[in-house]
């Protein structure tokens, strides 16, 4: 099973901000498959 957490929050006068990790669950325990950088990344 693969599933996605994707928190999200809203800005007043800003917008929208949220991030997003994706993990893989399988009968040998749970691994997350997003990548290493926990830190944010700026979209523009």
């Amino acid at each position: 099973m693969v599933f996605a957490l994707e928190p999200k929050k809203g800005i007043e006068n800003i917008g929208m901000v949220g991030i997003e990790n994706t993990f893989v669950v399988t009968a040998e325990g749970g691994e997350c498959i997003t990548g290493d950088n926990p830190g944010l990344i700026p979209v523009y």
